[in-house]
């Protein structure tokens, strides 16, 4: 046996996962929350979307892949929540015409090296045969890095996005993000997609989603 440990639990183990966290892994990719869960139907409200998919709630073991992803540089993991998501969460009667990732900081990319939900677009789009328009959504540049605020200072918080000069017609597209905390940021990018198209049908794709106000998804049906 190799002398390291499970990066999801830190326990011993011959693979970089162990088998009872790729276990947890497939148990919890395999059960995304319904469309109609009440904190999903809030949320798209929120946000204003025309509607939202979830892999899964944002706690073990997606909150962990998450982390390892946008922290560890290991991006490996996007190609397992993409596959997951295609598989077990999305609907494919309603596939949008092109996919948009949501954009990060010239900071941010500079400091990471990539942008998390442009590799998971990217991914996603190949295996869905769907185009992608990388840099239509912008990020301004007075937008700043909220990963250590508060909830409440995250809701408060302007976000500045603005669309690209250059504007191909759009009817149905699908905003992909990694994690939706308070749905803030995303509805002002939604806001921004819909400033020049207000009648633009806007689905959001996403990994992992918090829940509102400390529920607990799991008491929820």
């Amino acid at each position: 046996m190799l002398n390291q440990s499970c990066i999801m639990c830190k326990q011993r183990s011959s693979a970089v996962l162990c088998v009872t966290c790729s276990k947890d892994i497939v148990i919890s990719i395999k059960s995304p929350p319904s469309p109609s869960h009440p904190l999903l139907v809030d949320m798209q409200t929120i946000v204003a979307a025309n509607n939202i998919t979830v892999l899964g709630w944002y706690q073990w073991p997606i909150d962990t892949l998450i982390h390892l992803i946008k922290f560890k540089q290991r991006v490996g993991f996007c190609r397992l929540l993409s596959h997951g998501f295609i598989r077990y969460a999305l609907p494919t009667h309603d596939l949008p015409s092109v996919i948009i990732p949501m954009p990060s900081s010239w900071w941010k990319s500079m400091c990471r090296g990539y942008n998390t939900p442009s590799i998971l677009s990217q991914m996603l789009g190949k295996k869905l045969n769907i185009p992608l328009l990388n840099n239509y959504l912008k990020v301004g540049l007075t937008a700043t890095s909220q990963h250590h605020l508060s909830r409440t200072k995250r809701i408060d918080k302007h976000h500045g996005f603005y669309c690209s000069s250059n504007k191909p017609r759009l009817t149905h597209v699908a905003l992909v993000d990694d994690v939706i905390t308070t749905g803030s940021t995303m509805r002002s990018a939604i806001k921004a997609l819909r400033q020049y198209n207000p009648d633009l049908r806007i689905s959001v794709w996403c990994m992992g989603m918090t829940s509102l106000d400390g529920i607990n998804p799991s008491s929820l049906t």
